[in-house]
C-alpha cells in the first residue's frame, strides 16, 4: 500500500474510534457514488478532476476498511 493510502486508513481508522464513521457499508456505497459521480462532473478540468479523484481515492480506502480489506 502507497503511503498516502496507508495514511488514509490510520485517519479513517482514528475517526472511527472517535465515533466519526457511518453505522453500515450503505453509507460507504452511497458515499463511492457520489464521489465517483464529481469525478465524471470535473470534465476536462485538471485541477479538479485531481481533488475529485483524490476525494474517491479516500472513499475507497473506507469502502476497504468497512469490508475488512
Amino acid at each position: 500500500m502507497s503511503d498516502a493510502l496507508a495514511e488514509a486508513a490510520r485517519l479513517q481508522g482514528l475517526a472511527s474510534e472517535k465515533g466519526f464513521d457511518w453505522p453500515d457499508i450503505t453509507g460507504v456505497w452511497a458515499k463511492v457514488e457520489e464521489e465517483l459521480e464529481e469525478v465524471r462532473d470535473a470534465g476536462d478540468n485538471m485541477d479538479a478532476r485531481h481533488e475529485e479523484l483524490g476525494d474517491l481515492l479516500f472513499v475507497i480506502v473506507n469502502l476497504a476498511r468497512h469490508l475488512g480489506i
